[in-house]
């Protein structure tokens, strides 16, 4: 049996629910569960102990390095408000790349011969073709197709 990794999401907004489904997608195409979502964790003091989508936001942005280093995490933030801040906010949480899980729907389908980054993100219906390059925390949205010898850079979104 292979164990789970478990995941927190951070924000809770628009990518960070479309995550929270991805997830869901992965662990349905596969035999065995491969992920499990701990939580959300958000600036938004509103939103603090909220149920989303049957999962609770547990706290901060801040409060990431708190959690054991089992725990990975997945960028979500991006909303219009803070689209620019991307950057900053997630160098603010002191979490090592490493820490970062990427994420990519069954649906998708990347080329062998890419590179893709940590805390990446591929939505469903993504072509990824040959020698493509993608950097760290990049969203990559539905149905979006980046052709061969692309090179995408850190913390864009497509």
């Amino acid at each position: 049996m292979k164990e789970i990794k478990k995941i927190i999401i951070l924000g809770t907004a628009g990518n960070s629910v479309d995550i929270l489904d991805t997830i869901n997608d992965i662990n349905l195409s596969l035999k065995e569960k491969k992920y499990e979502c701990l939580g959300f964790l958000d600036d938004n003091k509103d939103n603090l102990g909220k149920d989303i989508l049957g999962i609770k936001v547990l706290g901060s942005l801040s409060s990431a390095n708190n959690y054991d280093k089992e725990i990975y995490f997945v960028n979500g933030i991006g909303s219009p408000s803070n689209f620019l801040k991307k950057e900053e906010i997630i160098k603010k949480t002191n979490i090592p790349v490493e820490r970062f899980e990427t994420i990519i729907h069954p649906t998708a389908s990347v080329s062998l011969t890419s590179k893709i980054g940590k805390g990446v993100v591929i939505f469903q219906n993504v072509t990824i073709t040959s020698n493509v390059v993608i950097g760290n925390h990049v969203i990559i949205l539905p149905n979006t197709v980046i052709s061969h010898d692309n090179v995408i850079g850190d913390y864009t979104c497509i």
